[in-house]
This record gives C-alpha cells, structure tokens and sequence, in this order.
C-alpha cells in the first residue's frame, strides 16, 4: 500500500492509500470560495476527468444555496413503460438544465501525479 498526496490549487491535499496504480487526482471545486466538494483518484487524467464530471450529478444544489432539484430517476413513476414520451422529454431536461447549473457553479481539476 502506497501513500500518494495530491495538491490542487486550492491547497487542499488529498491522500490516496489504496494500492492501484494511480496517476491523476480530481476535484470539484465551487467556484465562489475555492472549497473543494468531492474528490478522488484514478489512473489516468482522462478517466479522472470523466470521473468527476460523473460525479457532479450527486451534488445538491443546496451546497450553492440553492432550492434543490433532484435528479429524476425512473423509480419515481415506477418503470420506464409507464412514462409517456413528453415525461422522459421533462425528465432529460430537467436534469441536463441542472447539470448545467451545476457545470456553470464549478471548476473540475486534475492533477497529474
């Protein structure tokens, strides 16, 4: 088991004491006060990069002092059948005008280790 120690921008360090190979470090940074949000490691800077753009779907906006509005998922109205198509068309918008917001409300960074 190795120690690797990222430091991003911000200062914030993060520790990894797994024992994968990892070369990158990312963060979810709000962009208002610096304070990172999530973070983790990966093996590569291209996947922790899609890793933390993953990762923004779980924030709450309420993090941002935002009224929250959660993802729709189908276990809501029970199964993707019983949707019509103008729901599934509300629900994808829904959550890609929040992920959005989201986007617009962060700085994703990698580190390369």
């Amino acid at each position: 088991m190795t120690k690797i120690t990222a430091t991003f921008s911000t200062g914030f360090t993060d520790t990894y004491n797994g024992t994968r190979d990892v070369r990158a470090a990312w963060a979810i940074i709000r962009k208002a006060d610096g304070v990172v949000l999530n973070s983790g490691h990966s093996l590569d800077a291209g996947k922790a990069l899609r890793t933390a753009e993953g990762n923004l779907r779980y924030l709450s906006l309420s993090q941002f002092g935002l009224a929250d509005h959660p993802l729709r998922y189908v276990r809501e109205t029970g199964s993707w059948a019983r949707l019509s198509r103008q729901q599934l068309a509300e629900n994808k918008a829904h959550n890609a005008a929040r992920l959005d917001l989201l986007r617009s409300l962060t700085t994703i960074e990698v580190v390369d280790l």
